[in-house]
């Protein structure tokens, strides 16, 4: 089961560099970071190279926020894994040098989930600002035949 945890932990991993990879990227240059390919399928897309910045600022920080949920869930199945190696109960004599007291384990996992829980609000509060325009031709209207 932790072998799982981890693995999918490991995927969140990615997506979070990669979605903040994305929001730098949009961030930094005002353009779009998706190729045309995944960006025509696409509903809509920000109207304007300042909605493209302030829509990777929302990347950037949902990628933050997913980092440290990644963080959060490594952090507990490692403490799950040393208190219970293979499902047993260890009796053998703790070294305090390696292990954390469980006070500080709470308190690094509270703050790690409540700045991701952060993070997600302010990158929702930061998108809200974006204005979008639609990729898709009203509805009704015919496409516009080139002049022969």
């Amino acid at each position: 089961m932790q072998a799982i945890t981890l693995w999918l932990v490991c995927a969140v991993t990615v997506v979070g560099c990669v979605t903040a990879a994305l929001g730098l990227f949009s961030t930094l240059t005002g353009r779009d970071a998706l190729p045309q390919s995944i960006r025509r399928r696409m509903r809509r897309i920000p109207a304007s190279p300042e909605d493209f910045r302030t829509n990777g600022v929302g990347l950037m920080l949902n990628g933050a926020a997913l980092e440290l949920l990644a963080a959060y869930v490594v952090i507990n199945v490692v403490v799950r894994l040393a208190m219970f190696p293979a499902g047993f109960i260890a009796y053998s004599a703790s070294d305090s040098s390696t292990n954390f007291p469980s006070v500080t384990i709470l308190l690094v996992s509270t703050v790690a989930v409540a700045v991701a829980a952060a993070l997600f609000i302010a990158a929702r509060f930061v998108t809200a600002r974006v204005t979008y325009r639609s990729t898709r031709p009203a509805h009704g209207a015919h496409p516009e035949v080139p002049p022969a």
